[in-house]
């Protein structure tokens, strides 16, 4: 069986017999077979985009090299998805602490950097969603973060539902206002008027905690986003309220109704690993 290494395995599959080459040797071959086929003026396109990116994984040791350099390969003929994506990949490994990094697993870093081609870099809250879950997973003190059920989540957001964790994560409790089933969110300038006749404390409480629609790019969607946040597992309804004031209030005071949301424990979760850039959750 000539061609055959010592650290090769044979196994019958199928009905044959098959060398299975171990991934060392397969990524080595990889390496290799790309070097032949790239032009040299694509190579220098590759070094130049890639080269910052690839010094700091270098000091995660080879392996990390060439995983990342496997990531970027459905790319290397396209210099700015290529440079993109290496950007990406350095944002995340500059979340980690030089001490605490380590080589992500394979089934993190390639789903992740083949989302990331797709999402341009102007203030995209999805792309620091799939940044900051790639910094998790590099972090050894944080791995336990990087749920898997987490790339596929992000891959369902919206922008504005994100903004919409952001806000719920600030307060143990949000709140959202409408006049009445099948109504929409109210934004906070038509709840006011609706409040002022309450107790200040009462006021003061529910003003406090209401969401910002206000901040969203298509508020008249709230409710939309709110019931699909709801359906993946990560917020909640909790109309129980939080003090004996808001308590003794009906959910049909004065004309208008209101609803408590929070984060669910699996939403508390992907926010600490995916929304949250190291600031601290407000809890109950």
């Amino acid at each position: 069986m000539s061609g055959i290494g010592a650290h090769t395995t044979i196994a019958y599959i199928d009905g044959s017999y098959r060398a299975l080459v171990p991934l060392e040797l397969w990524l080595q071959t990889m390496e290799k077979n790309l070097a032949e086929l790239v032009t040299p003026v694509v190579k220098d396109a590759y070094s130049d985009a890639v080269a910052p990116a690839m010094r700091e994984f270098g000091k995660l040791g080879q392996d990390a090299v060439k995983l990342v350099r496997l990531a970027l390969f459905p790319v290397q003929f396209g210099a700015f998805f290529q440079d993109r994506l290496a950007r990406y990949l350095a944002k995340a490994l500059e979340k980690v602490p030089e001490q605490r990094r380590v080589t992500p697993r394979d089934s993190v870093l390639l789903p992740v950097a083949d989302k990331l081609r797709y999402q341009d870099e102007d203030g995209n809250p999805i792309a620091s969603l799939y940044v900051n879950l790639l910094a998790r997973a590099m972090d050894r003190e944080r791995l336990g973060d990087a749920h898997p059920a987490f790339l596929h989540l992000i891959g369902q957001l919206a922008p504005d539902e994100v903004l919409i964790l952001l806000q719920l994560s600030a307060q143990p409790k949000r709140v959202f206002f409408r006049r009445g089933l099948g109504q929409p969110a109210l934004l906070l300038e038509q709840v006011v008027p609706l409040v002022q006749n309450l107790p200040e404390g009462v006021v003061s409480d529910l003003l406090n905690s209401a969401f910002q629609l206000e901040q969203l790019a298509q508020s008249e969607l709230f409710l939309t986003f709110l019931e699909h946040l709801v359906a993946l597992g990560i917020v909640e309804y909790a109309n129980e309220p939080r003090t004996r004031e808001t308590r003794e209030l009906s959910f049909s005071m004065l004309g208008f109704e209101y609803h408590h949301i929070q984060l669910t424990e699996f939403g508390r979760l992907f926010h600490r690993a995916c929304v949250a850039n190291d600031g601290p959750l407000v809890s109950g």
